[in-house]
């Protein structure tokens, strides 16, 4: 055998292993909070069959860079120093973690909660806007997700948990495209969703969505199709990169009996803003179908093209597109946004001028009250 040639035992090793998830540390914690959740419920299935996993039995995650500096800050939340290991999976495991992006390093400082409830209102009210915490009921095989720069006040307000229920229907693009419709429905589409209360800034600002609103519906469907997927051992990526740019999420499975091994579905996400007009919105759109194209690899089975709609008038859906969309063979699919409607009588939010343009609009009013003198003395 050549020896730039792998052997047979070192291809199968290839074909058992798996990308690491991208995008930022915290990010990739989420993805390790769902890894472990898989494992534990893999490892104590009997128990929880069994109804042998206590209600109150709680598990508040907190993302820290360096988790045994941090706790010293985190004191309000516990002082202890117990270290917990990734893989033992523990029936009873339980308490305030802190945790690294990839769980090599865990460290609980609270031992547990009286109730799901008091794990809830203690990660609220202690930690902070800025951190990245999951909050985790073993019983329930439920998480709430917090994610680094929602308002936690507003978060604890309307909580929406990820069901951990798996479903054994084998994975394929239909199944995903299915998957993604059916959350979009209950958290996308209507403003009254605390998710889309997450996405749009609110009454006061009509139609106005947070900035980079992409990347935050990306963030929401990485954790919940992860959260589906893991068990059949599918990887949600997102931004994956390959020759012809990143895509927002690729799914990949793997299929025994296929010719690759693996099956891939491409998945380019765009949002249609208000405020960007005719032009823009259908060269996005337009664009969105063409990087999906380009994202296209020998094991995929499918690529989309997904378009989140938050303008105000729908009335134009740019039919003509979907002949482009054909002709390439990518999936171009709509999913209308409703605003949140502004208060009745309310008015907008005075903007305040910046430094700079109160000392243009003085000598706008200086000039103006000059060439009235001069007017007047004519």
């Amino acid at each position: 055998m050549n020896a730039t040639q792998l052997s047979t035992a070192e291809l199968d090793y290839v074909k058992e292993t798996t990308a690491a998830p991208s995008g930022e540390p915290w990010e990739r914690f989420i993805e390790s909070c769902l890894d472990w959740v898989n494992d534990w419920i893999q490892a104590n299935e009997v128990a929880l069959s069994n109804s042998a996993i206590p209600a109150t039995q709680a598990i508040v995650f907190v993302f820290c860079e360096a988790p045994a500096l941090e706790r010293t800050s985190l004191g309000k939340l516990g002082t202890k120093q117990d270290f917990v290991f990734r893989k033992a999976v523990s029936q009873d495991t339980q308490g305030v973690i802190l945790c690294n992006e990839n769980f090599h390093q865990m460290i609980r400082i609270s031992p547990g909660f009286a109730s799901i409830d008091e794990a809830l209102a203690i990660a609220s009210q202690t930690l902070s806007s800025q951190r990245t915490f999951v909050v985790l009921s073993l019983a329930q095989r439920r998480m709430f997700v917090h994610r680094k720069g929602d308002d936690v006040t507003r978060w604890s307000d309307s909580l929406t948990p990820v069901e951990l229920r798996f479903l054994d229907a084998p994975l394929s693009a239909l199944r995903i495209e299915n998957d993604i419709r059916t959350y979009h429905r209950a958290n996308f589409e209507h403003p009254s969703s605390s998710i889309a209360q997450m996405l749009w800034k609110g009454r006061a600002f009509p139609y106005q969505l947070h900035p980079l609103p992409e990347q935050r519906i990306q963030g929401y469907l990485l954790t919940e199709l992860s959260a589906s997927y893991k068990h059949l051992r599918g990887l949600v990526d997102e931004e994956h990169r390959g020759r012809a740019g990143r895509c927002d999420l690729k799914v990949t499975w793997p299929t025994p009996r296929g010719a690759h091994h693996y099956a891939t579905t491409m998945l380019e996400l765009k949002v249609l803003i208000q405020a960007e007009g005719p032009k823009k919105h259908r060269k996005w759109m337009l664009s969105g179908i063409t990087q999906a194209d380009s994202y296209r690899q020998v094991d995929t089975e499918a690529v989309y093209a997904c378009i989140f709609d938050a303008r105000k008038d729908k009335s134009d859906q740019m039919v003509d597109l979907d002949a482009v969309a054909i002709a390439k063979d990518v999936r171009l699919r709509r999913y209308p946004m409703e605003a949140p409607l502004p208060a009745v009588g309310a008015t907008s939010p005075k903007v305040k001028a910046s430094p700079a343009a109160k000392k243009v609009t003085k000598k706008q009013a200086k000039r103006s009250s000059a060439l009235g003198r001069k007017k007047s003395a004519s």
